[in-house]
């Protein structure tokens, strides 16, 4: 008998044996998924995790590539903070006429959400924010207080910019904050509750966290098994369906007030192969050398497409819930 960390269900639960692929070490990590709240967690969680998350440990951007490119020019970046100041505060005549012609595609999905009611003075936290690309992306738009950490990056960073960021778990963090960012970090961390409750704690009145997170409600999960890249045992520890991650939140004083699907083509090349024996930092690997890889890119276009659908249906591997703290 396994009791669920999550909904406390205490059953047999059914296990799986997972390996490690993102570097390639293929050793075997014991899963299981709740038979009540269908939580995927890590059986084990070892007592020193560190050895997992070395110095050449990725942490993905989220900013996308082809924003990145377009807010190389200042022009393009002055345009996107008055686009942002329009869409946020309604303020700005000038980015509206900007929104025109340039839309908001280069702002992310998940800055608009509506009732963040934010500004370029809000006080924005990133909760293993790795190297701080996402925070250094907000700066560039014109956010002005801006904060991260991150207990697994080699040390303390200071960018010219004034961003800091440093190397230490969230409990050392004592302030207060508009608006705190997990990037697919929240299925890293062992104590589940105790790490939103202190979220909470963190967040001013009515405010909102936001949590990016794999899902084991996708096709994915069901598709490839114990080949799905995002289980990346054994630094994922929880995989949450919608049920168990709204049964958190609710438990720390959280409100669920949406959940937007944003899976994308890694969930099929990266699984097609771990199926194949193929590690994530492998020269094959379509993430380090897609000319390589064994995928063409109509191939990766086609997966694109299909996560595109999968997205609408509510069954794409990945998704973001908007927490908005209770009273």
């Amino acid at each position: 008998m396994m009791a669920c960390r999550i909904c406390s269900t205490e059953a047999e639960h059914k296990s799986y044996s997972v390996r490690e692929m993102q570097f390639g070490s293929r050793e075997e990590f014991i899963y299981f998924q709740c038979k009540h709240c269908l939580c995927l967690q890590l059986k084990d969680i070892p007592d020193t995790v560190e050895k997992y998350y070395p110095d050449h440990y990725p942490s993905f951007p989220v900013v996308p590539s082809d924003q990145k490119q377009f807010l190389k020019s200042r022009l393009r970046k002055y345009a996107t903070r008055r686009v942002l100041d329009y869409r946020l505060a309604g303020k700005s005549y000038v980015g509206k006429l900007f929104e025109g012609a340039f839309g908001s595609r280069f702002i992310p999905y998940w800055l608009l959400h509506d009732g963040l009611n934010l500004s370029s003075e809000s006080k924005l936290l990133d909760v293993g924010c790795g190297g701080g690309s996402t925070l250094n992306y907000l700066a560039s738009i014109g956010f002005k207080y801006l904060s991260g950490i991150d207990p697994f990056i080699p040390n303390d960073v200071t960018y010219v910019n004034g961003i800091r960021i440093l190397k230490a778990p969230l409990a050392s963090v004592d302030d207060r904050f508009d608006f705190i960012m997990l990037h697919h970090s929240f299925e890293h961390m062992n104590e589940q509750l105790r790490t939103l409750k202190k979220l909470n704690s963190l967040l001013k009145p009515r405010q909102y966290v936001l949590i990016r997170i794999p899902l084991s409600s996708s096709f994915a999960w069901k598709h490839y098994g114990v080949n799905w890249a995002q289980i990346d045992a054994p630094r994922h520890l929880f995989i949450h369906s919608p049920e168990s991650m709204s049964l958190l939140a609710s438990k720390a004083g959280f409100n669920v007030t949406e959940i937007v699907y944003d899976s994308n083509a890694f969930q099929f090349w990266a699984s097609e192969q771990y199926a194949r024996d193929i590690p994530m930092q492998s020269d094959e690997s379509y993430g380090v050398n897609p000319s390589r890889s064994i995928f063409s890119t109509a191939q990766i276009d086609s997966y694109e497409a299909k996560a595109r659908d999968l997205n609408q249906r509510r069954l794409g591997d990945q998704a973001c819930f908007f927490l908005r703290k209770s009273g």
